[in-house]
């Protein structure tokens, strides 16, 4: 029956994907040991994006994410943030660029199931968030060292940010200052 809601595993590959909005969550779990969650959103090109997962169950609960473009290319992965480090209750946390209009597609699996592990967790206390969005802290052009196109100011003495240059072209230079 069309009408009855069956349990169990569903985005199971880019054909059943979840589609995401701009600047959105979704929460899901990790069914069963070996599942990959897929999860597609279109993008106009030009983008600095961050894909990032986080759980209720930090302690229990390691994903990697993948970003591919449409043709299944790999974009960039995660597991952790770039220094491999955890930083404010996330998880997983991926930056990129996207040069090309598409639609792209994002996978969330266990570590352990990433990397051919033993024991991978699964099961509805396997649960993350899912979160899409644009970052907006970038360059622009023109700009001068006397004349940067971005100022960051440390307000405190415990910051995390990342700042996204583009050298588009050979030659071309950016720059950021950083007042502390």
């Amino acid at each position: 029956d069309v009408d009855t809601c069956v349990d169990g595993d569903r985005n199971n590959s880019v054909d059943e994907a979840e589609t995401l909005l701009w600047d959105s969550e979704t929460s899901d779990y990790l069914n069963t040991d070996d599942d990959i969650d897929y999860y597609t959103f279109a993008a106009d090109g030009g983008e600095f994006i961050r894909v990032a997962t986080s759980s209720e169950n930090e302690e229990d609960v390691n994903t990697v994410v993948v970003i591919r473009s449409e043709n299944g290319k790999i974009v960039t992965t995660a597991d952790a943030y770039a220094t491999e480090t955890s930083v404010s209750g996330l998880d997983s946390v991926a930056y990129a660029y996207l040069a090309d209009e598409g639609t792209y597609s994002i996978s969330v699996e266990s570590a352990a199931t990433y990397y051919g592990s033993e024991s991978p967790g699964s099961g509805s206390n396997y649960d993350y968030t899912l979160s899409l969005e644009e970052f907006s802290t970038k360059t622009s052009e023109t700009d001068s060292a006397e004349d940067p196109s971005y100022v960051f100011t440390m307000d405190n003495k415990s910051t995390w940010t990342t700042i996204s240059v583009l050298l588009e072209s050979e030659g071309d230079r950016d720059f950021v200052s950083l007042d502390y």
